[in-house]
């Protein structure tokens, strides 16, 4: 469809991210009709606030609702028997293509994370619901993606190559889950940090893309952020804190202006902290 084609558009094409991991996911979606279904496991891997929640949940405008599950791994930190039934019911909807972010994948408790690399040695789970249903799910029409925020020491390390930082994680991760989950993950992601230096202003509008989309659609202003708001930035809390700074302070102000904003376009700036609003155009 073609709002399908659009939001595909703007993952690919303008996701600030460039290791490519939103052009291949969106890839290995689209081949989801083959035979063979999908059976693919990737990791996400980042220091805090790069963008690896931001662009699965991108993924998710992609898929139906119940194409797409999300599961928290830090409500599951610790080990409880009866939250095993409930991450299976996670699993539970259609039998279909489903993807199935696992956030935060390395705060799990270890038995819950060796379920998870039990169900990728699977091609399909038998599960029991409430109503005493016996369902079977086929694991090889689901793709996961383990979101994690795993060594720390090798990606803060200038000194390596992204292919030199990818093989430190396997071995990392090799000697944590064992050898098996590297061998059946079909790619690690690095998400670097994200600045002024490294993000085009393109991008900077696909980072604040909810919000501008609000505005627009809401009083048909049009708003365009520029670099200089990377004065806000503080590298230890990443692009997800920057995000929200910077929509309560334009909120804020647009609240209290927003009959004068209507049906224009609006450039954001700062200087010395403070955030500016000129309006550079008439509709």
């Amino acid at each position: 469809s073609e709002t399908k084609y659009n939001v595909e558009k703007e993952i690919t094409e303008n996701y600030l991210q460039k290791n490519n991991a939103a052009k291949i996911i969106i890839e290995k979606i689209n081949n989801v009709n083959k035979d063979t279904g999908i059976s693919s496991c990737y990791i996400f891997n980042g220091v805090t606030g790069t963008g690896k929640t931001l662009l699965a949940n991108n993924i998710q405008k992609y898929l139906d609702d119940k194409e797409y599950n999300i599961i928290n791994g830090t409500e599951f930190a610790k080990y409880d028997a009866a939250n095993t039934e409930k991450m299976h019911y996670k699993l539970m909807q259609d039998n279909t293509i489903k993807v199935i972010l696992i956030d935060e994948f390395d705060k799990m408790a270890k038995e819950y994370q060796s379920l998870f690399l039990e169900l990728l040695s699977n091609k399909e789970i038998n599960i029991t619901t409430e109503d005493k249903i016996y369902i079977k799910i086929a694991l090889n029409k689901c793709m996961f993606i383990f979101n994690m925020n795993a060594g720390q020491n090798v990606l803060y390390n200038k000194n390596l190559t992204n292919e030199e930082k990818i093989e430190a994680l396997q071995d990392e991760f090799d000697e944590k889950y064992g050898a098996y989950f590297t061998s059946r993950v079909n790619d690690i992601f690095i998400f670097d940090q994200i600045n002024a230096d490294n993000i085009t202003e393109e991008e900077l509008q696909t980072v604040f893309v909810d919000y501008i989309s609000k505005m627009k659609k809401e009083y048909n202003i049009d708003i365009v952020l520029d670099k200089s708001i990377f004065e806000h930035y503080k590298e230890k809390f990443g692009i997800r804190k920057l995000i929200i700074t910077i929509t309560d302070k334009i909120e804020n102000h647009m609240n209290l202006n927003v009959e004068k904003y209507k049906n224009k376009t609006i450039k954001i700036t700062s200087e010395n902290k403070k955030i500016k609003f000129e309006i550079v155009e008439k509709k």
